[in-house]
């Protein structure tokens, strides 16, 4: 058996679809590094499991060899952001050859400064000042990519590519702060050599927005579900390079199961490599990709149960009522009638669930799970399977 090329909740091997997106990122990474503006920051948007983090790190795989420092920042639900970035800035420049202290001789105070309390800074836990003023971090984030962005530009490199991952999540106080630290870096663009992408959750825009409306006017990509052809690189370009072939009528099977999901497609890749068990040479079909698919959906429902779990009663009303509508995509109007409400009364639910990505809307008016699978388990849960 060859060893299993799919990875499901991790960076495929081969990142299928996202073409047009990359281009994009080349295009702003090639402006730069020529002495352009990079223009607004470039933000990638869909629920979960269609790729943003992966579209992120192709994008710093496209930014290495062009002589970026890449500072990547995971940020997390409801909390601070800017030790973090401080920390992703002086990794992103080590790793080029740098060591942060050369890019301003206040390095250290501005570790302090921008980071805020529980920073580690030469050797020790610092709490600053109460009185530390909001304008004052501002000016201490700016300086901090100012100089990195510089000094990588004057060592021979491009500039710095900042990397945001779940840009939806962090604590509002310190997003206003780092929107406000690019948008006076974005007022100097041709003697700052910065590069800025983010990927979040749909809730992303109004999270930005909130911390600072003129993040309005940020760059909002929505990242779309992958068609067949696709689809169908995301399976065959894997297997192909371990020497496996897949059959037509099982990668029309998968292709069917995943509905252009890049998660989903990894998971019943992977998922039907190990029932199949191919070596070099070999092939996978129907039977591999329909035993793969049972594999598969037993995975699911634990990624299933955890967005039921964590829905509010009314949340789950909601979603029980799409999931036994019989139709999708799903109406609005037959949600409100289905919980025998107006249909301005549901605005609030049907936002929220929006905003976590567990529905989305397709056109005026309609809406519609946006993981395939989850409206049998919801209708499994709540008592209308059958």
């Amino acid at each position: 058996m060859e060893p299993n090329p799919y990875t499901p909740g991790d960076i495929p091997r081969y990142l299928a679809g996202r073409d047009n997106e990359l281009a994009r990122v080349e295009v702003v990474l090639d402006r730069v590094a020529e002495g352009g503006p990079a223009g607004a920051p470039l933000v990638f948007v869909a629920p979960r499991g269609l790729g943003k983090t992966s579209l992120l790190r192709a994008s710093e795989d496209l930014a290495l060899p062009k002589g970026y420092a890449v500072a990547w920042v995971p940020c997390v639900k409801g909390q601070p952001v800017l030790a973090d970035l401080v920390s992703a800035v002086e990794r992103g420049l080590e790793q080029v050859g740098i060591t942060p202290g050369m890019t301003s001789p206040r390095w250290e105070s501005l570790r302090v400064e921008v980071g805020g309390r529980g920073l580690k800074a030469t050797g020790e836990w610092v709490r600053p000042p109460q009185e530390e003023s909001s304008p004052g971090r501002v000016l201490a984030t700016e300086e901090v990519l100012r100089s990195a962005a510089r000094t990588v530009r004057e060592r021979g490199g491009a500039g710095l590519l900042l990397c945001l991952d779940e840009l939806h999540a962090p604590a509002l106080d310190e997003t206003g702060v780092l929107l406000n630290a690019l948008q006076a870096l974005a007022n100097e663009r041709d003697v700052n050599p910065l590069v800025v992408l983010g990927a979040g959750l749909p809730s992303t825009p109004g999270h930005l927005t909130s911390a600072a409306t003129f993040a309005e006017r940020w760059d909002y990509a929505v990242l779309p579900a992958l068609d067949a052809g696709a689809s169908a690189r995301a399976l065959v370009q894997p297997a192909a390079e371990a020497g496996v072939r897949w059959a037509a009528s099982a990668l029309s099977l998968a292709e069917g199961y995943a509905n252009g999901y890049p998660y989903l497609l990894q998971l019943v890749g992977a998922a039907t490599w190990d029932v199949a068990r191919p070596d070099a040479g070999g092939s996978i079909g129907p039977r591999h990709t329909e035993e793969g698919w049972e594999v598969a959906r037993e995975r699911l429902r634990t990624l299933f149960q955890g967005r039921w779990d964590a829905a509010t009663a009314a949340e789950q009303a909601f979603l029980t009522a799409m999931a036994t509508a019989g139709v999708s995509p799903v109406p609005r109007s037959t949600v409100a009638a289905a919980l025998g409400v107006p249909t301005s009364s549901i605005s609030q639910t049907r936002a929220s669930l929006i905003n976590k990505g567990i529905i989305a809307r397709v056109s005026h008016g309609h809406l519609e799970f946006t993981m395939p699978g989850f409206a049998e388990h919801v209708r499994e849960v709540s008592g209308n399977g059958g």
